[in-house]
């Protein structure tokens, strides 16, 4: 979302469904794209309610119908459509079910609510975890993603190459953690020293900062930190070149 100022007001942008666009375009989905310009969340929701959307229906008739699904009265389907946007979310920068579970005890109370509604995702769009599993293995094979080069992603080779602005994000450890004994843990706590829990494993912030490989190429810039099952870094800032 952007300000821009006049003489006279002020006007403000905001593009519905960003992230998943370019999450789309990282991995050159032009359906992908079409259904996050529409509303992935009320797409995933509508199976979960047990009237799905159809794909092959034109844009003006699918949206007007995941419009009524988003803007329902009815809490139970409020309630649907919040957990489909937890779940889409979450899983774009990352989270697992173990994370869902953890972060949105509620929502998600317990392992098998979690994985019904990323199956269901995952099966909308199978190219998802597919492109996460590039990234992370690119990440931990250089140590970085991004870079000059032109954007290219080759699934194939569980690569992803450059960046469309040039930034270089720099990772180390993406794929292993450091586990701490029980006797470990509780000498960090005694002494106020950090501890990050990795579905329920403690380990030393100070080995990594747990934080999604894939948010540094869908941002410019990465102030927030998420938990994955096997995706850990430690950020060394944005570079150019």
């Amino acid at each position: 979302m952007a300000a821009v100022w006049s003489s006279a007001k002020i006007l403000e942008f905001d593009f519905a469904g960003l992230e998943q666009v370019l999450m789309g375009w990282f991995f050159q989905s032009g359906k992908y794209i079409r259904i996050a310009k529409l509303g992935t969340h009320a797409i995933v929701a509508s199976h979960e309610l047990k009237r799905p959307a159809d794909l092959a229906w034109s844009d003006a008739d699918l949206g007007a119908y995941l419009k009524t699904i988003k803007k329902s009265p009815e809490e139970a389907v409020q309630q649907v459509y919040d957990r489909s946007k937890r779940c889409v979310h979450g899983i774009a920068y990352g989270l697992t079910t173990h994370g869902m579970c953890r972060n949105f005890p509620k929502t998600f109370p317990t392992l098998a609510s979690a994985q019904k509604i990323q199956d269901v995702y995952f099966t909308l769009a199978p190219e998802v975890p597919a492109f996460h599993t590039a990234v992370r293995h690119t990440a931990n094979e250089q140590h970085y993603l991004g870079g000059p080069a032109v954007y290219q992603y080759h699934p194939q080779q569980m690569q992803v190459i450059g960046h469309p602005y040039g930034y270089k994000h720099w990772f180390h450890s993406v794929v292993a953690y450091q586990r701490l004994t029980e006797s470990q843990r509780l000498w960090r706590k005694k002494r106020g020293l950090s501890i990050v829990e990795i579905n329920g494993t403690a380990t030393s912030r100070g080995a990594i900062g747990v934080m999604s490989a894939i948010s540094t190429m869908a941002r410019r810039r990465c102030g927030r930190r998420f938990t994955t099952r096997c995706c850990s870094s430690v950020r060394r800032g944005w570079s150019i070149g």
